[in-house]
């Protein structure tokens, strides 16, 4: 009788286990089954799209899309920075006089600053460069017509020659019909020059139309700051640099040509 009882526990069990594997087995079969049914054919995923579109917004690059490729490059303008001569040009290094008054000069502004501001005054403000892109970058052709964009630098007591040189080197290697403005914002600056002589600067510059200063009522960080600057611009796109960068060659056309193609994309480098 206790041999018949152990079987008849094994055989229990295993019928057990048979069932639920059966009932498991019948549920996945189901949920197979309804997801093959509302799987989307051709057409349900063209609906799908264009939902997916419709929810994103109308493209507003639209128009950019079939047009021909150009090549962007203002060769004149480099051929006239190659001829440059003086501190910095082609960014070559630069070395300070060695004397004890300008070493202590020069270490108080890299406290300052964080990097070293009585150089950056020793060269000058419409500097050249070096070209420093990969071969196959200097032959590549972009849109022949971009949207235009407002370049965003926010500053918080920006040293003034390094600032200055930032928007001068913005002006200076942008197409004029893709520069639509640059926005600098005043992140509550102390130093008197960021005030009312930045603003006096570019009206002397005649270049007030472009360059525009903003200024925060209070001291927001980088983030807000760039908040404040996007709020204030009028470009189709809006590009943001730091306030202590100077762009090569060429730089606008392959960072913006991306987001006329996909207006949903946001470029960082």
């Amino acid at each position: 009788m206790r041999f018949r009882f152990v079987i008849s526990r094994r055989v229990s069990r295993v019928l057990t286990y048979l069932v639920i594997i059966c009932v498991v087995f019948f549920c996945f079969s189901l949920i197979s089954d309804s997801q093959s049914s509302h799987a989307p054919g051709r057409e349900d995923r063209v609906h799908l799209e264009e939902h997916q579109h419709l929810a994103f917004g109308v493209d507003p690059f639209v128009e950019y899309k079939s047009l021909p490729k150009k090549d962007w490059h203002d060769y004149e303008a480099m051929k006239k920075e190659r001829k440059r001569t003086g501190f910095g040009e082609g960014g070559t290094a630069v070395i300070a006089p060695d004397d004890p008054k300008t070493k202590a000069e020069e270490l108080a502004l890299y406290k300052a600053n964080g990097y070293n501001g009585y150089v950056s005054d020793m060269i000058d403000l419409h500097r050249s460069v070096k070209d420093i892109r990969h071969v196959q970058c200097k032959e590549k052709k972009y849109l022949s017509r971009l949207p235009v964009v407002s370049v965003i630098l926010p500053f918080h007591d920006e040293h003034n020659s390094t600032l200055l040189r930032s928007a001068h080197s913005i002006i200076d290697r942008t197409p004029k019909e893709l520069l639509k403005e640059i926005i600098l914002v005043d992140d509550e600056s102390t130093k008197p020059f960021l005030k009312e002589p930045l603003d006096e600067y570019w009206r002397n510059q005649h270049l007030e139309h472009i360059v525009k200063v903003v200024r925060t009522k209070k001291r927001e960080g980088l983030i807000r700051a760039r908040q404040v600057g996007a709020n204030a611009a009028i470009g189709e796109i809006l590009v943001f640099l730091d306030a202590h960068s100077e762009p090569n060659y060429n730089w606008l056309p392959p960072l913006i040509e991306p987001v006329a193609l996909d207006y949903r994309l946001r470029i960082r480098v």
